[in-house]
């Protein structure tokens, strides 16, 4: 979570942690993520070797080496020619070497291009008794990857109308991530009608998270909250999950939905599961407090345990109540800044409710909005998220009109300008404030601040930044001399062509950003 460490070493890690995500991430990267995380299953990827090479340590969990990640390594031969009798040697190797109860069948780009008939092959293996395991696969060819202005603009527009029409919501997009195609070829090849193995489970959900470091902690009290209310956990994405785990996955009553994608419909038609979203953003716009309890109170509504669920959460935001009353007399009536807040998409709004809850008087935001002018959005659309977050932060609280994008080369004069006590920013900006001497304070990105522990670790964090002394360096940081691609940050100018080039491929040249708004 947090680490009072140089602030040029978070620059640093950023930095090598974005670098990684733009020279290896596609869609097959969030297959590998997932499908590796199921205990009894030994994935295969479909494709060139050095797709297996750069997902050994797969982009969206690098601290953990994949043990076994066998790849049929075609050659330009089966580029030519098909793919399929290199497929099934790989499938029976795998079998009878590693004996797994599931082999994930994760396509490539080349794969994906050459049109093998997977489907037929498994079937093939599996009614001839050449393969124990169950097989299943998984378009994760990269070439088919969501286009991100479509997808950003379709979520955009989303966000907006079910902040408008909460009654009417459009989940999401999940698809492209890898990790929802994972969960689609489950939903529609593996899992079983629940009435052959036992039935629905009366008040039972699945939930989505614990794989990633960030998450098992909300994982935990998220299992705590449920069970008190009286639910039963029924298998969790991608959690301790097994074969049998996903198959007996309709068994649940409800879905509780972090990530949506077409394996909900298709669990909706195929088995009845209802579904929850957890992102519904007319409840992620609420004050946090409220968001906390709208979340549990939805599920208690859908299981029948109105009641109990209600009863769950006075006593718990009873108990947070009381435990933030240390940090709200440290932090009452001290200023903050937030530059470059991550727009919309990272729980801005949550954090912003939480420091004004604590006292904190937020005298000025800059929201970044260059990842969305990355992808050469509509003005329509972005006026119109422009609007509705301005909407939302009054409703909130917050008096100031001030809503700056700041490019990277300005933000030591916007910090100057309004001498905060303390600077919210990403972790790769904390180097700006710090060399001004002033606090800075990083939540995770994807930390859940929808739960009570994220919510009393971030207190104790900013009560902790806040304290830090000799921040500002006697000699001027490294990285403050170098050129820094404001799109693209923290990327150099000259370090950022050949990503840039990779984004002509797909994106029209985005326009220039900054000032206010």
């Amino acid at each position: 979570m947090y680490a009072e460490q140089e602030s040029g070493i978070d620059l640093l890690m950023s930095r090598m942690w974005l670098m990684h995500r733009s020279t290896i991430h596609c869609k097959l990267s969030g297959g590998v993520y997932a499908a590796t995380e199921i205990k009894d299953a030994v994935p295969i990827i479909h494709g060139p070797i050095g797709c297996a090479y750069n997902h050994r340590i797969t982009v969206q969990k690098p601290w953990l080496d994949t043990v076994a990640l066998p790849t049929t390594a075609l050659t330009e031969n089966e580029t030519v020619l098909g793919g399929i009798d290199r497929l099934r040697d790989t499938i029976i190797e795998v079998d009878q070497k590693y004996h797994p109860n599931l082999i994930p069948i994760l396509l490539s780009c080349v794969s994906g291009i050459i049109g093998d008939d997977v489907k037929g092959e498994i079937h093939y293996l599996k009614d001839t008794g050449k393969v124990k395991a169950d097989m299943v696969v998984v378009d994760t060819s990269g070439f088919k990857h969501r286009d991100f202005r479509d997808w950003v603009e379709t979520s955009i527009k989303n966000m907006i109308h079910n902040y408008r029409h909460p009654e009417d919501y459009k989940p999401f997009p999940g698809e492209g991530c890898g990790q929802v195609e994972v969960l689609n070829a489950f939903a529609e090849q593996l899992m079983e009608d629940p009435d052959n193995n036992g039935g629905v489970i009366e008040h039972s959900v699945n939930l989505w998270g614990g794989n990633r470091a960030w998450d098992v902690s909300a994982l935990k009290e998220k299992v705590e909250i449920l069970t008190e209310m009286g639910v039963t956990i029924n298998t969790v994405f991608f959690a301790d999950i097994t074969t049998e785990k996903i198959k007996n996955a309709p068994r649940a009553q409800l879905n509780v939905v972090q990530r949506s994608g077409d394996w909900v419909k298709i669990m909706r038609e195929r088995f009845g599961t209802d579904a929850v979203y957890e992102n519904i953003f007319s409840i992620q716009c609420l004050p946090y407090q409220e968001r906390i309890s709208k979340f549990y109170t939805q599920i208690g509504d859908k299981l029948g345990l109105e009641k109990e669920a209600e009863a769950v959460m006075d006593r718990r935001l009873a108990k947070l109540n009381e435990d933030l009353e240390p940090y709200r007399k440290i932090l009452n009536g001290k200023r903050v800044v937030m530059v470059r807040g991550g727009g919309m998409f990272w729980g801005v709004h949550e954090t912003i409710s939480l420091m004004l809850d604590l006292g904190l008087e937020i005298d000025a935001i800059s929201m970044d909005y260059n990842y969305l002018y990355d992808r050469n959005l509509s003005k329509e659309v972005l006026d119109q998220h422009r609007k509705m977050t301005v909407e939302i932060f009054h409703e909130m609280g917050v008096d100031s009109d001030v809503l700056l994008e700041t490019p990277i080369e300005k933000e030591e004069e916007v910090i100057k300008e309004y001498k905060p006590d303390i600077v919210f920013t990403t972790r790769e900006r904390k180097w700006v404030p710090h060399s001004l001497g002033i606090p800075a304070y990083s939540r995770e990105m994807f930390r859940m601040l929808g739960q009570f522990e994220n919510v009393l670790e971030t207190a104790r964090e900013l009560c902790a930044e806040l304290n830090r002394k000799n921040l500002a360096a006697k000699r001027p940081f490294i990285f403050q001399a170098l050129e820094y691609d404001p799109i693209r940050y923290p990327y150099t100018k000259k370090s950022s062509a050949s990503i840039f080039a990779g984004e002509e491929m797909q994106y029209v040249k985005p326009p220039k950003s900054g000032g206010k708004v």
